[in-house]
């Protein structure tokens, strides 16, 4: 059985990818660069892969970090979809997308 994917994790190493860099990323939500690094290798040892490559320009995705980075915009938006849906049944207000 396949374990779940804690979706911070997701939301990581989507705005690693979105932002190029560790660094960027971890300004961008004022987070230390260590720790979105440690998540991202985490996200990798779970899924069993190598989803980022780092070189000079920058961080760029392997040919499985792009098929997670869109699966992972794909669960994020479901998750967002959902809590809207559920917000409006009970009449509480949505908590935004972090």
């Amino acid at each position: 059985m396949i374990e779940p994917v804690d979706t911070r994790q997701l939301r990581y190493f989507c705005s690693v990818v979105d932002n190029g860099s560790f660094t960027r990323a971890a300004a961008a939500l004022a987070m230390t660069q260590p720790s979105w690094s440690l998540s991202i290798r985490k996200l990798e040892e779970e899924l069993n892969t190598q989803l980022l490559c780092q070189g000079r320009s920058g961080v760029t995705t392997t040919e499985r970090g792009d098929y997670a980075y869109n699966t992972a915009l794909k669960v994020d938006a479901l998750l967002a979809d959902a809590q809207r849906h559920t917000s409006e049944i009970t009449g509480a207000k949505p908590v935004p997308a972090s």
